[in-house]
């Protein structure tokens, strides 16, 4: 069966029922173990967005515990010198992320008053935060209904749905009328969570197809391995 285009893809009601409700029982019985997750103060979780950018989640965790530590509050950072943030986030390269901080910092608390806006125009207004981390701020972190999508959910959707991907698919506006019409507006969290999850450990480059729980209706799964 060969790959399909974008336009052409209209999943029924079953097999998006069946991708949501298999990705959510997955991920409640194999939730992700990061300490940002958890965070009870929101500034973090915005901190661990901006590091996590184009930066493996298993390697943020050490440089994130220490970063939080050290700079608890926006003001923390605002009275520190640039070069001991770049000393604590050099261990992930893109030290210009070191600045972004310091002046998203400084932005919450000169124009927010230390408060962090709750909606994507304003989000995207902070220094450092793009669409991808706006989004994620609000579904993961504030529960709220956003659109979540990186290269490891593009991989996840196109391989069970059978599309041909590549850099520009997530810009695609049939792919992501695919992402809305998927995303749900009860469980978004706990939705997104999944497929972040789901398409980093187990839909790798080399994914894991045995102990995929989708696998039963996936494209690539049943179709794609025989036509390579």
């Amino acid at each position: 069966m060969p790959k399909r285009k974008w336009r052409e893809i209209r999943p029924s009601y079953d097999t998006a029922g069946y991708f949501k409700q298999k990705i959510l029982r997955w991920v409640y019985q194999n939730p992700g173990r990061y300490p940002w997750r958890t965070a009870k103060i929101k500034f973090h979780t915005l901190i661990a967005e901006i590091l996590l950018q184009r930066t493996k989640a298993e390697q943020v965790i050490p440089v994130y515990k220490r970063f939080i530590k050290d700079y608890p509050s926006p003001t923390a950072i605002v009275v520190s010198p640039l070069s001991q943030i770049k000393k604590i986030i050099a261990p992930l390269g893109l030290r210009w992320r070191a600045r972004k901080i310091k002046e998203l910092a400084a932005t919450l608390k000169n124009r927010y008053r230390g408060e962090i806006p709750l909606h994507m125009d304003g989000l995207m207004t902070l220094p450092g935060i793009g669409q991808y981390a706006a989004a994620a701020y609000l579904s993961l972190h504030n529960n709220k209904r956003a659109l979540l999508v990186d290269s490891n959910i593009v991989r996840l959707y196109g391989r069970f749905f059978g599309f041909r991907v590549h850099a520009e698919t997530r810009r695609n506006s049939a792919f992501m009328s695919l992402a809305d019409l998927l995303t749900p507006h009860r469980e978004c969290r706990r939705f997104n969570y999944a497929v972040l999850d789901l398409g980093r450990n187990i839909c790798r480059p080399k994914p894991l197809c045995p102990i995929c729980p989708i696998s039963l209706k996936c494209h690539y799964y049943n179709y794609g391995k025989e036509q390579k």
